[in-house]
């Protein structure tokens, strides 16, 4: 992949130095999670809490492709909010609004010098699961914000003929040479090389070594591959650009770093440093000359936040209380939301008069037994003391591996049917029409009715084992 050399054009500064240690210079500056935390950190199971994280870019480049990401917690829907992610289950959170990875912007850039940089926040509205009475679960929440990043740095290489550099140190002179200016970003980068560059003819070579190092929280990724990251850490391109009068000697790795697209780099040392030298031609100036290389590395970065405790506190019923209410005897009040529902504590009636249809052979388009059977799944509806807003409705193969028949503690484990049928009224019947069944295969269904407070019907009378059908 090509990249090209980004990051900010730096002022170049000399100051004496012939330093060959790998520090480099920077300051680690990155998109970073100011804070991470939640409203209510001790709730009851089915409570509600808000979760909100604050980024901001402290480095000099424009970060795009930021993404948060909300981590740990196992929730019920994974991408945008939709009708249904709000209902938390026994054993997962629901998300009542915000996607648990999205994207923020476009682009997130520092202000300007002396101008005042403005965080950006983002939030979850979570749902606690529903875990049974006097169970004390504590559940560990976290962020990670991701992004595409880069830094660039200059360096100012002194090259003097071999009769100057005589003539200067004869005199007591001095010779200047530049630190590496790196922009500031997570990665810091230097160029080292002993200086000055004497040339005794026409050419000399030299080694030039190119140091990067991971001077952040985080870690480095390929750039554009945020979908798995993790299995991509610790990459990085990096890209030199040789001033005229330099020329690279060196083949591969070297070649490779001073072509357009780059070279692929690791940072080893569990993801902290790159070190690569190489050697390089000069040409002699006519005394001496300043010549100026520049290193630009593109990457993805990624740093997660602290962990958020919240500890979960299982209740004997799940009933929402509007204000001025009081909760029926067993209840257990929770803090309403806008537009909650009435306590309900009292769950719908049994299913009644369950029963299929003999099974007939489903055909294709062209009218072609496709081998497997479709038939319709009939019950009434039962009475419920508010109303009965939902049904589950299970379809299981009775000769699966490890086939338990369905009860009320292991209802949940069960796959429910993906279209259930809309309530209608009491006492009406409600018909499941083209049910695909299996050939030769023995079945359960059962149904459960459920209201708006989550209570489900019992199972009394409500499951039939339809015969075996026929082979397909």
């Amino acid at each position: 992949m090509r990249f090209a050399i980004l990051g900010i054009i730096l002022a170049v500064i000399v100051s004496g130095c012939t330093d060959t240690t790998n520090a480099s210079t920077g300051t680690g500056g990155s998109v970073v999670i100011k804070s991470f935390s939640a409203d209510e950190t001790n709730i009851l199971g089915n409570d509600k809490v808000t979760l909100t994280a604050e980024i901001e870019n402290t480095g000099d480049s424009r970060a795009t492709a930021i993404t948060l990401q909300l981590l740990e917690l196992d929730v019920k829907c994974t991408g945008a909010a939709v009708t249904g992610c709000g209902d938390s289950t026994p054993t997962q959170w629901g998300i009542i609004s915000g996607d648990v990875s999205k994207q923020i912007k476009s682009g997130l850039r520092i202000s300007t010098p002396g101008e005042q940089t403005v965080p950006i926040q983002n939030t979850w509205r979570v749902q606690a699961p529903k875990i049974p009475a006097n169970i004390v679960q504590t559940y560990d929440a976290k962020t990670r914000v991701s992004y595409t990043y880069s830094t660039s740095a200059l360096k100012q290489i002194t090259v003097i003929t071999y009769d100057e550099y005589q003539r200067a140190k004869a005199k007591g002179e001095t010779f200047p040479v530049t630190t590496t200016k790196s922009s500031n970003g997570p990665l810091g980068i230097d160029v080292k090389v002993n200086e000055p560059v004497k040339i005794e003819g026409g050419t000399t070579s030299f080694i030039l070594t190119i140091i990067v190092n991971n001077l952040a929280n985080g870690f480095t990724f390929t750039a554009g591959t945020d979908a798995n990251l993790l299995a991509n850490r610790d990459w990085i391109n990096v890209n030199i650009t040789l001033p005229s009068g330099l020329t690279m000697l060196d083949t591969g790795d070297c070649t490779t770093i001073t072509r357009p697209g780059g070279l692929d780099a690791q940072l080893t040392s569990k993801g902290k440093a790159f070190t690569l030298s190489c050697e390089v031609s000069a040409t002699a100036p006519a005394v001496s000359t300043a010549r100026t290389v520049i290193v630009g590395t593109q990457y993805g970065y990624f740093t997660d936040s602290a962990k958020v405790s919240i500890t979960v506190t299982g209740k004997t019923s799940y009933i929402v209380v509007p204000p001025g209410q009081t909760p029926p005897a067993g209840g257990v009040p929770v803090t309403p939301t806008p537009g909650g529902v009435l306590a309900d504590v009292t769950p719908p009636s049994p299913v009644k008069d369950i029963a299929t249809t003999n099974p007939v052979k489903e055909t294709n388009a062209q009218g072609l037994a496709t081998g497997k059977w479709l038939t319709t799944l009939t019950f009434t509806q039962p009475d419920d003391n508010v109303a009965v807003t939902a049904f589950e409705i299970v379809v299981a193969k009775k000769d699966a591996p490890g086939f338990q028949t369905p009860t009320a503690d292991n209802w949940a484990a069960f796959a429910k049917y993906a279209t259930p049928p809309t309530p209608q009224s009491t006492g009406k019947q409600i018909a499941v029409s083209n049910v695909v069944l299996d050939g030769n295969t023995p079945y359960i269904f059962c149904v459960r009715a459920k209201d708006a407070a989550g209570g489900l019907s019992s199972l009394a009378n409500a499951c039939i084992e339809r015969v075996t059908t026929q082979a397909g």
